[in-house]
């Protein structure tokens, strides 16, 4: 009974414990966390207007109705297109990276915890909370900052990330 159990028990932490699925613990972990810190953010934007540098860089609160750079659209059509978007990465992640991969894991994790909390504010507000400006450029927030982080990286390792299936 003892061997029984043991074998089995060791087999156990070994799939449990194997690298992929920590990675992915950690990933889930940080998508997580950077949802809770774009919502804390989001929340603390509605009282902000500060200016840095002389105006080139502000903290105010915008209302973004329209999809990515401010480009109107309507909200069920904004909705459609970023679950579209999600969906579709999603298959293409699954197919396509390696999950052994740290920083593979970390490019999906910065890309999904940005689409959701976007995606959050689109249903349960019907628009996008923005509070970064930029000099001329559109108004942002960290949600976008986590996508463009993770689409960079995804982009510049992209080689070193994928799990080299076709």
């Amino acid at each position: 009974m003892r061997r029984f159990f043991k074998g089995r028990i060791c087999r156990f932490y070994v799939r449990v414990f194997d690298m992929k699925n920590l990675n992915l613990l950690f990933g889930t972990i940080l998508v997580v966390g950077l949802i809770a810190a774009d919502r804390v953010l989001k929340v603390f934007a509605t009282d902000m207007d500060y200016s840095f540098f002389n105006g080139f860089i502000e903290l105010v609160y915008r209302q973004n109705t329209g999809i990515a750079f401010s480009i109107p659209i309507p909200v069920w059509a904004s909705i459609l297109i970023t679950a579209s978007l999600i969906g579709f990465g999603l298959v293409f992640v699954f197919r396509n990276f390696d999950f052994g991969n740290k920083l593979a894991i970390f490019a999906i994790a910065l890309v999904l915890a940005g689409a959701l909390g976007n995606m959050y504010d689109r249903i349960f507000l019907g628009y996008v909370v923005d509070y970064i400006s930029i000099w001329k450029w559109p108004v942002f927030n960290f949600a976008d900052m986590c996508i463009f982080c993770g689409a960079l990286i995804i982009g510049v390792k992209f080689d070193k990330i994928t799990s080299g299936k076709k």
